[in-house]
């Protein structure tokens, strides 16, 4: 097994992180509060998060004529998203019920077949050298 710096996945407050996300990037991002506009993204890992991004870009461009921009949530925390002109894509792999909440925003919460989404992480995973 390789050597790390520091562990590859962490626990903060009760959710598991990825080691290379910083722990106090993740608490700013969970201080957000959407603005009205805003489409919230939650997905599972592996689940289709760049897929569905794709399809809302796609719409915001043929329906309002811009692209909207999107930003990860736990990984860029809230200075990352309040910088992030509007229309924005909030998009975050947080369990629903930490997800920050607005009635003036949208959200859209993605679910795949747990067994899909081991084969992809799978297939995502294995030709990084941490995980051999």
């Amino acid at each position: 097994m390789i050597e790390r710096e520091r562990p590859y996945c962490r626990t903060v407050d009760g959710h598991r992180l990825p080691g290379s996300f910083s722990e106090e990037v993740y608490r700013s991002g969970l201080r957000y509060r959407p603005d009205q506009g805003d489409v919230v993204l939650d997905t599972f890992p592996k689940s289709g998060t760049h897929w569905v991004a794709g399809i809302l870009k796609a719409a915001y461009q043929v329906c309002r004529g811009v692209t909207p921009r999107s930003v990860f949530l736990e990984k860029l925390g809230i200075e990352a998203i309040e910088n992030c002109p509007r229309p924005r894509i909030v998009c975050t792999h947080l369990p629903f019920h930490l997800v920050p909440f607005s009635s003036a925003a949208k959200y859209i919460y993605v679910i795949r077949n747990p067994k899909d989404c081991c084969v992809s992480f799978y297939h995502h995973t294995k030709t990084i050298p941490a995980y051999k």
